[in-house]
């Protein structure tokens, strides 16, 4: 009996020190956002591999206080966006795209460098990359004094997310805007920003999102007065299409505009309406 009793110890003792160095299985984080933008910028979100994106954005430059007279700012002109993003493998992305406003067009670099594994790495880290070059006509001065150069800006953002919870997700973008030529002599050619978002999803297919820009430069400079990028939205998503309806302060579709260029205050009225539908298609 007393045998037995030694067995059955050493079998228990065994078994749980087995049980403790059994590697336990971890999964990667999927969906942290569900849907590929935030509402001025991307998320951390990436394509399958072979997968394209297409999105169409539409900003609207007049402002929402104007009231039923002018459509709530929809009878003002607006900033049209075409894009296409591209899964060249699991973790690069690479893009293309077009903007009506000042005849802009950017190509896009996206990397992922950590995604978030559950009871693991907490968070998901996404390299972004943009260099954006105007080809509206230039006046006859502008063309006498400036070089193709001074039309080319670049964007250079590190995403860092989290998936709080199944309703909640978090993202920090740390944003360097370089602008070879400025509006006004004052200007720095490059400015630093901090970018937070957030995303609460109320519904399986609906979320509620938040985003806000801080820009580490001066507020007034020459003529103008500057303020920091605010948005709002709601996404309406599923596997393949997305559909999002936002107000912000600013007309700009990429960094280099919205981040150093936003010259209306969200909390005094001055917002815009627009629009993303996203598509996304198996190569």
């Amino acid at each position: 009996m007393k045998n037995i009793a030694i067995i059955v110890a050493l079998m228990l003792i065994t078994g749980s020190i087995w049980a403790q160095q059994e590697p336990v299985e971890r999964f990667p984080v999927y969906e942290t956002f569900r849907t590929y933008y935030l509402l001025n910028g991307h998320t951390t979100e990436m394509l399958a591999k072979r997968d394209l994106l297409l999105n169409i954005s539409h900003r609207f430059n007049g402002y929402t206080s104007e009231g039923i007279q002018e459509l709530f700012g929809l009878d003002g002109s607006a900033n049209i966006r075409l894009e296409l993003m591209y899964g060249l493998t699991e973790n690069l992305d690479v893009g293309f795209g077009r903007s009506s406003f000042f005849k802009t067009y950017d190509g896009t670099v996206k990397y992922r460098l950590v995604q978030q594994i559950e009871q693991g790495v907490p968070f998901s880290l996404v390299l972004f990359g943009n260099t954006a070059i105007r080809t509206h006509e230039w006046s006859e001065l502008e063309a006498a004094s400036l070089e193709r150069k001074h039309r080319i800006s670049y964007q250079v953002q590190a995403m860092v997310s989290s998936k709080v919870s199944e309703f909640l997700s978090i993202q920090l973008m740390p944003t360097y805007i370089h602008r070879n030529l400025v509006e006004e002599l004052e200007e720095e050619n490059g400015i630093m920003s901090l970018g937070a978002g957030a995303s609460v999803k109320f519904a399986p297919s609906v979320a509620f999102k938040v985003e806000y820009y801080h820009r580490f430069s001066e507020a007034n400079i020459g003529a103008k007065s500057l303020h920091h990028a605010v948005g709002f939205g709601i996404d309406i998503a599923n596997e393949r299409h997305s559909y999002q309806l936002h107000f912000t302060n600013n007309t700009g579709l990429i960094g280099q505009e919205f981040i150093p260029n936003t010259h209306d205050n969200f909390w005094n009225n001055q917002i815009h309406f627009g629009f993303r539908i996203v598509r996304r298609f198996a190569l």
